[in-house]
C-alpha cells in the first residue's frame, strides 16, 4: 500500500500534503432531508371525553390545498420517470425490515400486531413514488407532501383518504406518515423517536398498515398508511387497557438526544434543539390530566423538562402526554419517568425506566440500534443514520455510505484498522493509499489512484494523501481554497501549515498531464512513488 507522509495539524502541506475532504453528514449539510412530515385523518368519534380515532388530523400537519387540486385519479398509475419504486427492485427486503421493527415495538408494548394490507401498501407505494418524483415542485410552491397535484406524474388522489380509496381499502382509515431517511428501517426508527409521527404507529386500534418506498434523484421517500377494521375499532372503544409508554419500560440503548427534526416541530426547549429523547404516555380512551411529571437519573435529581398535553399543544389529543428533557441526557445512564394525575376518574401514578445509549460506538459492530451505524466523524466515533452506498458507490456525505465506510472525494471507501487483522488495511485495501480518519488506529482506503480523465462527469482527480475522485469545485489556479475539491478539475488545494492554501495544478505520473504543459512555476514533488508533482 502507498503511505504518504503527512503533518497532522495541516490541511495540506507543500510536499507532505493533507487535503481535507468534506466529511459532512446529511444532517449537518441538508437538514431538510431529515425533517419528518405526517398527517392523520379523522375516522370517527366514540362516546367518551377523548376521541379514539378522530383528532389525529389536528395533531399533525395543517394542510392547505396547492395551486391545483384534483379529485381521485382514474386508471392505473405509472411510476414517474426517474423514480425507482422499491417494488421494482431489491428494496422490498428493506421495507420488510421496517415492518419487522414496527411489529417488534408493538409486541413489546403489548399492542395487537399490525397486519400488512395490500391496498394500503399499494397506496403507500404509489405516493412514495409521487413524493420522490415531485419533491422540488412541492417545495417551490409550498405544498405539503401529503397533497398530490393532478397535473403531476404519479397522481392518484389529492388527499391521503382519496388515495387509499383509489387503492380499494375498505377499512377505517387513520392516517399517513412520510419520512426521508436513506433506509426504510431508519425512517421507521426516526418516526418512533419523534412525537407526532410516533403516536399513529403505536395506537392500539392501528392494526392495519401499508408501507412503500421510492428512490428519486435526490431523496429516498418512505410512506406508511395506517388503518383499522371494525373489530379492532370496537375492541379498542369498549375495552379497558393499560397506559402505553414509549420508550417501553426497561428499554435499553435509548438515544440520549433528539434533533427536533419533525414537521410540525414540538415546542422547542429554552436552549433549542437538540433536546433529550421524546417520552410519551398514551391511553387508548379517556383523557389524561397530568399533575406532576419528572425525569431523573436513578438516585439523582430531576432534569428540566417540557410537558406537552392537549392543554398546551394543539397537535396532541387528550389521551396523550409528552415529556421532553430540555437538554440531551447523559449517555449510558438509567433514568426514571414518573407521571401522576387523573385518568378515567381515578388517580394514577406511572413510573417506568429506560437506559440511554453509551457515548461511543464500535466501528464494525451493529451497536447503534435500528437504522443507524457507527461512523468516524469529527475525530470521534458516532452513531448516524445509515446510508445505502456500498464501497465504490458515489456519495456526497459520509453517511450516504453503509456502516464501516466513509465518503472520500465522491466515493464510499472502507475504513480499516492499522493494526491488521480481519479489518486491517492490508486485507481490506491492498495497494491503496490511506488517509488518516481522525480516529487513532483507523485509516480510510482511498482506492486505486485516479487519473486526469478517469473520474465521472462533474468530478476531478484530487490529492488526499493519494489520488481520489471528488466532486469538482470552480476555483481556478492560484485561488485561495480550503478543501481539496474547492478547485476545478485538474487542480487540488495545497498549502503549508499556518498558511493560506491555494489551488495547484497536478502533473506528472501515470495518466496526469505533463508539468511542462500546465506549470508556470517549478513543480514540487507530492509522491515520488507515483511520480506526482504540483505547481502554480
Amino acid at each position: 500500500m502507498v503511505r504518504v507522509a503527512r503533518q497532522a495539524a495541516s490541511r495540506g502541506a507543500a510536499d507532505s500534503s493533507v487535503l481535507a475532504p468534506r466529511l459532512d453528514t446529511r444532517e449537518a449539510r441538508s437538514m431538510s432531508r431529515l425533517t419528518l412530515v405526517s398527517l392523520a385523518l379523522s375516522v370517527a368519534l366514540v362516546g367518551c371525553d377523548t376521541p379514539l380515532l378522530g383528532n389525529d388530523d389536528s395533531a399533525l400537519i395543517n394542510l392547505s390545498p396547492g395551486p391545483h387540486q384534483g379529485g381521485v385519479g382514474s386508471g392505473e398509475p405509472s411510476t414517474p420517470a426517474g423514480v425507482v419504486g422499491y417494488s421494482q427492485e431489491t428494496g422490498a427486503a428493506t421495507l420488510d425490515e421496517a415492518v419487522a421493527l414496527l411489529a417488534e415495538v408493538r409486541a413489546t408494548l403489548e399492542l395487537p400486531p399490525a397486519a400488512v394490507v395490500s391496498t394500503l401498501t399499494a397506496a403507500a407505494q404509489a405516493h412514495a413514488e409521487y413524493v420522490a418524483a415531485n419533491q422540488d415542485y412541492h417545495k417551490a410552491n409550498g405544498i405539503s407532501p401529503h397533497r398530490e397535484v393532478a397535473q403531476l406524474a404519479g397522481f392518484t388522489g389529492a388527499a391521503p383518504a382519496d388515495r387509499v380509496d383509489y387503492a380499494g381499502y375498505g377499512g377505517l382509515y387513520i392516517g399517513e406518515v412520510i419520512g426521508y431517511q436513506p433506509k426504510p428501517v431508519g425512517t421507521m426508527q426516526a418516526w418512533l423517536e419523534s412525537l407526532y409521527h410516533r403516536l399513529p404507529l403505536i395506537r392500539r386500534e392501528a392494526v392495519e398498515v401499508g408501507i412503500g418506498g421510492a428512490l428519486g434523484d435526490a431523496i429516498a421517500a418512505h410512506v406508511v398508511e395506517v388503518g383499522t377494521n371494525s373489530e379492532a375499532f370496537s375492541a379498542a372503544s369498549s375495552g379497558t387497557y393499560p397506559l402505553v409508554a414509549y420508550p417501553p419500560n426497561g428499554a435499553l440503548d435509548v438515544p440520549a438526544s433528539w434533533s427536533g427534526l419533525e414537521a410540525p416541530q414540538p415546542t422547542p426547549p429554552p436552549a433549542g434543539y437538540p433536546s433529550g429523547p421524546v417520552l410519551t404516555l398514551s391511553a387508548t380512551i379517556g383523557a389524561i390530566a397530568v399533575e406532576t411529571a419528572e425525569v431523573r437519573p436513578i438516585g439523582g435529581e430531576p432534569v428540566a423538562v417540557t410537558l406537552l398535553t392537549a392543554q398546551n399543544d394543539e397537535h396532541l389529543q387528550g389521551r396523550d402526554v409528552a415529556v421532553i428533557p430540555h437538554l440531551p441526557l447523559s449517555p449510558g445512564v438509567r433514568y426514571e419517568l414518573a407521571i401522576t394525575g387523573q385518568w378515567q376518574g381515578k388517580a394514577f401514578a406511572w413510573t417506568s425506566t429506560f437506559t440511554t445509549r453509551p457515548e461511543s460506538c464500535a466501528l464494525y459492530e451493529r451497536g447503534c440500534g435500528a437504522g443507524r451505524a457507527c461512523y468516524a466523524h469529527g475525530g470521534e466515533l458516532e452513531c448516524l443514520w445509515e446510508g445505502v452506498g456500498t464501497a465504490g458507490d458515489e456519495c456526497r456525505y459520509l453517511d450516504d455510505c453503509q456502516g464501516g465506510l466513509t465518503c472520500l472525494g465522491s466515493r464510499c471507501r472502507p475504513l480499516c484498522e492499522d493494526a491488521g487483522g480481519a479489518n486491517g488495511c492490508d486485507a481490506m485495501c491492498p495497494g491503496e493509499s490511506l488517509l488518516a480518519s481522525g480516529i487513532d488506529g483507523v485509516s480510510a482506503c482511498l482506492g486505486l489512484a485516479c487519473t486526469s480523465d478517469s473520474c465521472g462527469a462533474g468530478q476531478g482527480c484530487y490529492w488526499l494523501d493519494g489520488l481520489a475522485c471528488g466532486w469538482s469545485g470552480n476555483l481556478g489556479l492560484g485561488a485561495d481554497c480550503t478543501y481539496a475539491n474547492d478547485c476545478r478539475a485538474g487542480l487540488s488545494c495545497l498549502g503549508s501549515p499556518g498558511q493560506q492554501h491555494k489551488c495547484h495544478a497536478l502533473c506528472g505520473g501515470s495518466g496526469m498531464p505533463s508539468c511542462d504543459v500546465v506549470c508556470n512555476t517549478s513543480p514540487f514533488s507530492l509522491s515520488a512513488q507515483l511520480g506526482l508533482k504540483a505547481c502554480l
